[in-house]
């Protein structure tokens, strides 16, 4: 399946993926870009302006976009709310109440439980120095939308094997400490987006984050 999603990662773990020009292969959508390439941290959001509402140089779009995904009017793609459901309250059950409050726990300043909700590498990369101010960059944040949008996301390497399989959209409003400088990070003050992917071990486990990855907006 072809998509626009991806996975932010360190250059130094060779974990980059490469944003075609169209189309992108998550080939792990680790963390969605908070950390910075150089310092090989790993979450954040893809560092992508929110959707334009007036460009001042529309372009000539493709004639269709891939499955899942939508044209935008300035020539960029979406994904579809087709076939959707968006929450625009914050969810209180199942894998997307764990992936909002993974994010709300830290808007709360509550580090060292919202680290619990990980697993796999990058547990330590949030629990340990040196990127862990990283995940303490995150003073304040507010729920915006959510999707389940697991049918168009590519599976990772990091799913493979568990029981269940979820990939969450999520839009939220970031107040950041500003410790880090724009460069060394994704994150920005006001939105951000995130595909979170979550796995069940095994019958009746509980949802755990195993990547943090970047993907499209949402369409509007």
């Amino acid at each position: 399946m072809m998509t626009l999603f991806f996975r932010k990662v360190s250059a130094a773990a060779g974990r980059f993926f490469v944003l075609a020009l169209v189309i992108i292969l998550i080939t792990g959508c680790g963390e969605a870009g908070e950390f910075s390439p150089a310092e090989g941290q790993q979450e954040q959001p893809e560092a992508v302006p929110a959707p334009p509402s007036n460009p001042s140089s529309p372009t000539t779009p493709p004639t269709s976009a891939p499955a899942g995904m939508k044209m935008g009017t300035d020539g960029q793609l979406y994904l579809s709310k087709n076939g959707l459901q968006i929450l625009t309250t914050p969810p209180d059950s199942g894998p997307e109440e764990v992936a909002w409050r993974f994010f709300k726990l830290r808007g709360e300043q509550k580090y060292d439980e919202a680290v619990e909700l990980l697993s796999g590498y990058i547990y330590p990369k949030y629990k340990n120095e040196p990127t862990r101010n990283v995940l303490v960059e995150v003073i304040a944040s507010e729920f915006v939308r959510a999707a389940d949008i697991t049918e168009i996301a590519p599976v990772e390497g990091e799913t493979d094997g568990a029981f269940a399989r979820k990939v969450i959209y999520l839009e939220m409003n970031f107040q950041l400490r500003g410790t880090l400088s724009p460069e060394s990070t994704d994150m920005r003050n006001g939105l951000n987006r995130y595909a979170v992917h979550l796995i069940q071990e095994k019958e009746g486990a509980p949802w755990k984050i195993v990547l943090l990855g970047g993907c499209p907006w949402l369409e509007k």
